[in-house]
């Protein structure tokens, strides 16, 4: 059995520490810390970092993009945050045509992580672009429901691991 060392965040001023016992590659650890979702799997990074401070009335996310059909962090690729259509509706927007110029978006680093910084309130769902489209963030590896996200003012939130079904 293998233990790593997980620095997770800082979390009223105290340094928290994690140790994982992982004896199975791709194994999903998962802890609830007040909203903070901490997620670790086998080769992607081991320090998640928590998301910068916002402008007063606005949020912030980050977290790492995996390819659970790759096993791996997903480097150096463009994603955007599409709105939602409206609170009732249960479907996406099109993504195909990809980013429109407001629409919160970035490319992550060689790790697969992403920040995104001063994100009006509102609800969203994550696109990333793979070979030949747009794709939508996930659930997780097995449920393949839409990632949402519904981000409050001054929130920062840190996603942890971003699920995608990229080949």
């Amino acid at each position: 059995m293998k233990k790593r060392l997980l620095f997770v965040s800082l979390i009223s001023g105290m340094i928290v520490l994690l140790y994982l016992l992982s004896s199975v590659p791709y194994r999903v650890n998962q802890f609830a810390l007040s909203s903070l979702v901490i997620s670790s799997i086998e080769g992607l990074p081991l320090q998640i970092e928590y998301p910068p401070a916002p402008e007063p009335g606005k949020a912030s996310i980050s977290g790492v993009l995996y390819t659970f059909t790759g096993k791996g962090p997903i480097p150096q690729t463009a994603f955007y945050l599409v709105p939602a259509l409206g609170e009732s509706s249960p479907y996406p927007p099109l993504i195909l045509l990809g980013p429109r110029s407001e629409d919160p978006q970035g490319r992550s680093d060689i790790r697969g992580r992403i920040v995104v910084n001063n994100i009006q309130p509102g609800t969203y769902y994550l696109a990333v672009w793979a070979p030949y489209g747009w794709i939508l963030a996930v659930q997780s590896e097995t449920e393949s429901s839409f990632f949402v996200l519904n981000l409050k003012p001054n929130q920062r939130l840190n996603l942890g691991i971003i699920y995608v079904p990229w080949p």
